[in-house]
């Protein structure tokens, strides 16, 4: 399958949560510099369609997804399937984790608004799928991850 045409990942459809990061110029001067929101294209009509609910809505569920592209579910599930090579299930879990390393990374947002802002209802279940998928706690990746001048780099809303 995808030695005819290349696989659509999560990093294809995500839009960063931050509104600005600092970077140098050639001379050494820094600024901030607007983060890009514009929605990258995937080739795919249904695959940008799902980037943009994800990144506009909390939306989880299959038949929400499904209802608001009124599509039938089934055949919505297949072709996701067919352009990621992963349910969307799955998919829709590596996004908001992606974000939410992000938020974590870049951000002193607590546990539970990350959770929040990643469409969860409560801090333990990003606890629990985290330790599932990073085999660490959020507040580890943190510690990991975030740099001790975070607020300098980054602005977010």
């Amino acid at each position: 399958m995808s030695k005819y045409f290349k696989l659509i990942t999560v990093e294809d459809v995500y839009v960063s949560v931050l509104t600005a990061k600092k970077v140098a110029d050639a001379n050494g001067v820094w600024t901030y510099q607007k983060v890009e929101k514009s929605f990258p294209h995937t080739g795919s009509v249904l695959m940008d369609a799902v980037g943009r609910i994800l990144l506009e809505t909390g939306c989880w569920e299959t038949g929400d997804f499904a209802q608001k592209l009124e599509v039938d579910v089934n055949d919505f599930r297949g072709a996701v399937r067919v352009l990621t090579g992963m349910p969307i299930a799955d998919f829709v879990l590596a996004y908001r984790m992606r974000q939410a390393k992000e938020w974590l990374a870049c951000t002193d947002l607590s546990i539970r608004e990350v959770a929040r802002r990643c469409g969860m209802r409560f801090s333990e279940m990003l606890s629990n799928r985290f330790r599932q998928r990073e085999k660490m706690t959020p507040q580890r990746y943190r510690k990991l991850h975030r740099p001790s001048n975070f607020r300098e780099l980054y602005i977010w809303k």
